[in-house]
C-alpha cells in the first residue's frame, strides 16, 4: 500500500489540502502531483516533523473533488484579478508543472511576454517581419487579423468592411492589448493614423509598455 503525507502546517495556510511531493521535495496542493510512500517511509516522515505531518492511504484520496475544487476556485480567482496577477497565477502552474514532469516538453520557467502588434494595416509586410522576429525571440504575438488597406491580400480593400465592423476590429484590438504586456507599434516612416494613435493612448492608460518600429521625438 502507498501513502500520501498531508502537511497540517502548510495546509491551514492554503484554500486546498498541501500533500508532500516525490522523494521529500517541497509540497504541492494537487495531490496528482504528491508522491507515494511507503509505510515505513511515512512514520519516520511524520515522527520527524512532530505532529506537522499525517499519511493518508493513496486509495482515500478523492481526486474528482478536488478537481472540482480547483475549477472553483480558479474561476473565483480569474473573475476577482488583474491580469497581472493571472500571470502570476500561470507562472506558478508552469512551474509547478516543471518540477514534477520528467519530459518539460520544451516548457520555459516563466510564461512567456505576450505582445500586441499595432499601426496601419497598409503595413502588412512590416507586420509579418516584425510577427516573426518576435515569435523567433520566444514571445507571443498578437496581431491584426484583417488587412483593409493592403490590396494584395484576398482579404484585403476589395472585401470592404462597414462602419460597424470597423468600430468591431478597433474594440477586438483593445482587448488583445488587455491581453499583451506590452504594444509594439509598427510606425514605417514615423506614420502613425488615429486608430492607432487611439491604441497607443489605451496602452498607455492602462500601464503598457510602448515600444516604436522607429524612433519617435
Amino acid at each position: 500500500m502507498k501513502y500520501l503525507i498531508k502537511s497540517l502546517k502548510w495546509t491551514t495556510r492554503n484554500v486546498l489540502p498541501v500533500w508532500w511531493r516525490p522523494r521529500s521535495n517541497g509540497y504541492t496542493d494537487n495531490p496528482e502531483n504528491a508522491g507515494l510512500y511507503e509505510l515505513k517511509e511515512t512514520e519516520i516522515i511524520c515522527k520527524g516533523t512532530h505532529g506537522d505531518d499525517i499519511a493518508i492511504l493513496e486509495k482515500e484520496i478523492d481526486l474528482e473533488s478536488y478537481r472540482r475544487s480547483k475549477r472553483i476556485i480558479l474561476r473565483g480567482a480569474l473573475e476577482n484579478t488583474t491580469y497581472s496577477q493571472t500571470r502570476e497565477l500561470m507562472n506558478e502552474i508552469l512551474e509547478e508543472r516543471l518540477q514534477t514532469s520528467d519530459d518539460n516538453n520544451g516548457l520555459t520557467k516563466k510564461f512567456p511576454k505576450v505582445i500586441c502588434l499595432c499601426g496601419s494595416t497598409r503595413f502588412f509586410k512590416e507586420f509579418q517581419e516584425i510577427n516573426y522576429q518576435e515569435t523567433m525571440k520566444g514571445n507571443i504575438i498578437l496581431s491584426v487579423g484583417f488587412y483593409p488597406h493592403f490590396t494584395e491580400q484576398a482579404h484585403g480593400q476589395n472585401i470592404g468592411i462597414t462602419d460597424e465592423q470597423k468600430i468591431m476590429l478597433d474594440e477586438l484590438h483593445k482587448r488583445k492589448i488587455d491581453l499583451a504586456d506590452e504594444i509594439f507599434v509598427i510606425n514605417v516612416g514615423g506614420y502613425i493614423g488615429e486608430s492607432t494613435r487611439n491604441e497607443i493612448e489605451y496602452a498607455m492608460k492602462h500601464h503598457k509598455k510602448v515600444s516604436y518600429l522607429n524612433a519617435i521625438n
